[in-house]
């Protein structure tokens, strides 16, 4: 018994050995054709590489080693071209062609897995951008919802601390955050404030909400540079805070208008209305059409100064420094009398309104 169990393992091994012997001799046999065809390094280079990719193969299977292999990929690509580079093509012509196809082989590996990586993870960020926008939106309406029943004096005490607390602290707080230039995503948050109280109150009937989505597209320089929402709060208020009490505590209303807001929507008109006229005398457009400007300009000017005395404001260009350079602008005298608002009316005749889109930016 024992003798017949060793007489199998001894016909076992002797099997295993000669097949052992077997692959030995075919893969020298390869080798050697290998080595005959493309030469010492080219063998080197193919065996190598065959190796290698059976390596990151097997790796590839795990999904979080797929930026690390994508990143060896790439770096390889670079290694085997530049290998390849001293490679004499007399000596080794096969190996300099085997590395550099390699190298392109890693190449476009790397390529295709990093753009493919990058948009899986576009669309999954757009779809979650989606998601919250979506959740953002249903907020805003149940919002608007819970307010509409509310009795007639909380419903407008609310509407007076989200226009001109809530909205206007969400507006500087995007302006204060960082300097100039301004993204659209800044001003989110005081758009969805905007939003609320127009579905409150109505489109563009709201003083705070047209303001401050004027200063937004001001800010952002939009087209009309905000000009259409200043001019319908000017339509809006059609003279009634005129006569008011300057200062921020007046607006804080539930409608949102104001004598000092009011002057310094006129105060941002004239400024513009200035630089207009300089471009326009810029481009060489005729006399009249851009002391037109100059003109407009120059009412708007003393509208600010006559609704905030005595010298208008001092952001950006101020109603006294324009005063000045319009009168010269216009060919006429400037007023030697003290500063006042009487001086610059003396001059010009100021608008009712303004009748001409502009921009407005006020403290308020």
């Amino acid at each position: 018994m024992l003798s017949t169990i060793g007489n199998a393992l001894k016909r076992l091994f002797a099997a295993i050995g000669n097949a052992v012997i077997a692959v030995v001799c075919a893969l020298t046999w390869l080798f050697t054709r290998l080595v005959n065809f493309f030469g010492v390094i080219g063998s080197i280079t193919i065996v190598g590489l065959l190796i290698g990719a059976s390596v990151l193969t097997w790796a590839w299977q795990h999904e979080e080693l797929r930026p690390l292999l994508s990143a060896i990929a790439g770096g390889l690509s670079v290694v085997l071209a530049a290998i390849a580079g001293f490679i004499e093509t007399k000596a080794e012509p096969s190996a300099r062609w085997i590395l550099v196809a390699a190298a392109g082989i890693f190449a476009v590996w790397f390529s295709w897995y990093t753009t493919d990586d990058l948009t899986d993870q576009l669309k999954a960020k757009t779809e979650i951008a989606d998601l919250q926008q979506q959740r953002i939106q249903l907020l805003r309406d149940d919002i608007v919802d819970y307010v509409k029943p509310l009795p007639t004096d909380e419903y407008r005490r609310i509407l007076t601390v989200a226009g001109f607390d809530k909205l206007r602290s969400r507006f500087n707080d995007a302006i204060t955050k960082h300097s100039p230039p301004f993204r659209s995503l800044d001003f989110e948050p005081s758009r969805d404030i905007i939003y609320i109280i127009n579905r409150l109150e109505g489109e563009n009937k709201n003083g705070h909400a047209l303001y401050l989505t004027g200063e937004i597209e001001r800010i952002l320089k939009h087209p009309d540079r905000g000009s259409q929402r200043f001019y319908t709060y000017l339509e809006i208020e059609n003279n009634r805070t005129r006569d008011g009490v300057a200062g921020a505590t007046p607006c804080r209303t539930p409608e949102g208008f104001c004598r000092e807001r009011t002057a310094y929507i006129f105060h941002l008109l004239a400024n513009n209305f200035y630089q207009d006229g300089l471009a326009l005398k810029a481009v060489g457009r005729t006399e009249a059409t851009y002391k037109e400007s100059f003109s407009t300009a120059l009412k708007h000017a003393c509208t600010a100064i006559k609704l905030f005395p005595p010298n208008g404001f001092n952001q950006t260009t101020s109603e006294r420094t324009l005063e000045k350079l319009l009168f010269a602008e216009l060919g006429m005298v400037a007023p030697s009398t003290p500063p006042g608002p009487g001086a610059c009316l003396q001059a010009v005749a100021p608008p009712g309104h303004a009748t001409q889109p502009g921009l407005a930016k006020t403290p308020q």
